[in-house]
């Protein structure tokens, strides 16, 4: 979302500039964090910067919030974030349902690392899960490319199937509608904005609770890939 700056008695309103891909990585080079983890993670970073898997806004700023942790810390997410890079994998959406977006916002609230270390590990698995489970059963006929490949509909797809069952699995409360139903809904209130439904409605004629329960049953094991 662009941020708007009201300038002067005439009311012109000015868009904010947003940094170029070049600040975001030079300010990672900068970080006081371990140069093997800058030397894995610039490449991918450039390259999700370029093919829109990631946004200059949200990763500079991300980036400014992790320096201000122990390096450790900031090594963690970083490694995270590389992994998801190289699967092709959306990592920031701009707002809302992405990796990102999300480690930013807990960040902002304050939270204990290591809470924002699970999530950020179960909501990777859950990406790994549903792109792996879909192939699998040939629900989607291509998986993610690598991170400099172009972003196919389906990747979009991926990443808020894997949004709802995280969200589904993280909530310490239990849900009074079954997870299939919550992906159902969330897939038909994005379609014809964020997904086409051209994708959407093909999923949902093969979806299955099945399906859902094998993507959720690895949200809380272990995925180095």
């Amino acid at each position: 979302m662009v941020a708007l700056l009201f300038v002067g008695a005439v009311g012109q309103l000015l868009p904010f500039s947003s940094p170029a891909p070049d600040e975001v990585l030079a300010f990672l080079q900068a970080m006081e964090i371990a140069p093997a983890i800058k030397a894995a993670f610039s490449p991918v970073l450039g390259a999700g910067l370029a093919t829109g898997r990631a946004t200059p806004q949200v990763s500079l700023e991300l980036l400014r919030r992790l320096a201000e942790l122990p390096a450790r810390e900031a090594e963690e997410a970083l490694d995270v974030f590389r992994r998801a890079l190289e699967r092709g994998f959306i990592v920031d959406t701009g707002a809302g349902s992405s990796l990102m977006n999300r480690v930013l916002m807990r960040l902002r609230m304050g939270a204990p690392w290591e809470l924002v270390k699970y999530e950020l590990a179960a909501r990777y698995n859950a990406l790994v899960a549903t792109e792996e489970v879909l192939l699998r059963h040939a629900v989607i006929g291509r998986g993610a490319q690598a991170p400099g490949g172009p972003v196919l509909p389906t990747d979009r797809l991926i990443l808020e199937v894997a949004w709802v069952v995280a969200d589904y699995q993280l909530d310490p409360q239990p849900r009074a509608d079954p997870l299939e139903a919550s992906v159902r809904v969330r897939l038909v209130n994005l379609s014809g904005s964020v997904l086409s439904p051209s994708i959407v409605e093909p999923f949902l004629a093969a979806l299955t609770p099945e399906l859902l329960q094998e993507i959720a049953g690895r949200v809380f094991q272990i995925e180095r890939r």
